[in-house]
């Protein structure tokens, strides 16, 4: 009684770090628990953690101080990587490859960096191809990552919901007509009645035959259109999902435990 009417009296931005808190401590254990734990106070201190640029044609994300360890990240990002390396600076490089299942799509490429820390990698920085960041963008993706602390989250016995404010600018939004050259060869489905898109991705490993096969790990996109204006979109991928709706500067992020 005496903890709850504590947390009660907490300023709205602690309250909502401390239901973050309680909800990674129910679903992580030992050193999972503390390293994510000290990655979801990074998104309640953007500025002060992280930040995102341009590198080159590419958009990348980079945490200042790394605290997430390869092994957790992994084991939440669910799909191995299709390439993984050493660079030069002695960082651990994961690449991703997406495409459709179609052999004729092209692929997306989405990249991890991992730096070393006392005999562990930790993530350091994560990054979009030329095509992805050219679409989507530097500005869009910081509003988002702005957003994932700005309302308590709603924890559940097995799942968990994290709602958001964004305040998206519109001209950080692509046009219909840039998202459908996107997807174009990736057997996207328009319906001209709804003015939605459907797209579905695959993560793809390299076989020993140096081909590219699927994970079976597949990402969903749902994008919502008004008069070739972007208004919504829905990712589902695994047991996670995202809806956000630009209109109404409403978010949520949904995580079911497995």
């Amino acid at each position: 009684m005496l903890a709850s009417m504590f947390i009660l009296g907490l300023p709205t931005r602690t309250l909502r770090l401390c239901v973050l808190i309680i909800l990674i401590t129910s679903i992580l254990a030992g050193c999972r628990y503390w390293s994510m734990l000290r990655f979801a106070q990074q998104f309640c201190a953007y500025d002060e953690s992280m930040h995102v640029l341009m590198s080159g044609d590419q958009m990348r994300l980079e945490f200042f101080t790394p605290v997430l360890p390869e092994p957790v990240f992994t084991r939440y990002f669910k799909a191995r990587p299709t390439h993984a390396s050493i660079l030069e600076n002695q960082n651990l490089h994961h690449r991703y490859v997406l495409r459709n299942t179609a052999a004729t799509a092209h692929s997306f490429s989405v990249y991890a960096e991992f730096t070393p820390v006392s005999n562990t990698y930790l993530l350091v920085s994560g990054q979009l191809d030329a095509p992805l960041s050219a679409t989507f963008g530097k500005d869009f993706a910081q509003t988002i990552l702005m957003a994932a602390c700005t309302e308590s989250p709603d924890l559940g016995l097995n799942t968990v919901s994290v709602p958001m404010q964004l305040d998206m600018p519109p001209d950080a939004l692509a046009s219909a007509r840039e998202i459908k050259k996107l997807f174009s060869d990736h057997q996207a489905r328009y319906d001209a009645t709804t003015q939605t898109l459907q797209v579905t991705l695959d993560f793809m490993f390299m076989a020993e035959d140096q081909s590219l096969r699927s994970q079976e790990r597949p990402v969903t996109l749902y994008f919502g259109f008004e008069h070739e204006r972007w208004q919504t979109l829905y990712v589902n991928y695994d047991q996670y999902s995202l809806w956000l709706d630009f209109t109404e500067g409403r978010g949520l992020l949904h995580a079911i435990r497995n």
